[in-house]
């Protein structure tokens, strides 16, 4: 399920809003001596660098907790994520890549708020994932 809702998610993020919409305080301002659009940041600067590592941090968060929950004999809920590789491998090599990927095109569209909104939304479901698993 937490997958499903990060999936959408970042779906929805990266192809809701057509390239050619920009929001007003994201917009590059002209550069005087060359007349062509300037960014105001690169794509991997701190804010970006803590952004990424946050939600690699609550996917980590995850898979542990997950782990620790099942080792005293309980069972998986979610179908698709009872086999352990399956697991890892949706987190690692799906959820973040996706994250970081989708990060990225929105940098590049001109959507800086965005941009920094993605991590963020991928990894608060994961967050509350580890949450409700460390009760047990």
């Amino acid at each position: 399920m937490v997958f499903a809702v990060q999936s959408l998610l970042c779906v929805f993020f990266s192809f809701s809003f057509p390239a050619s919409l920009q929001w007003a305080a994201d917009t590059a301002k002209p550069s005087k001596d060359k007349g062509k659009n300037k960014e105001h940041h690169k794509f991997w600067n701190k804010t970006n660098i803590s952004l990424q590592l946050l939600n690699i941090a609550a996917q980590a968060a995850d898979l542990y907790s997950t782990e620790r929950a099942l080792k005293p004999g309980r069972v998986e809920t979610n179908p698709i994520l009872k086999s352990r590789p399956v697991r890892f491998g949706l987190k690692c090599g799906v959820v973040i890549p996706v994250s970081i990927f989708g990060s990225y095109r929105l940098h590049q569209e001109g959507r800086h708020n965005a941009e920094r909104l993605l991590p963020v939304v991928i990894a608060v479901p994961s967050g509350v994932a580890a949450g409700f698993n460390f009760r047990f």
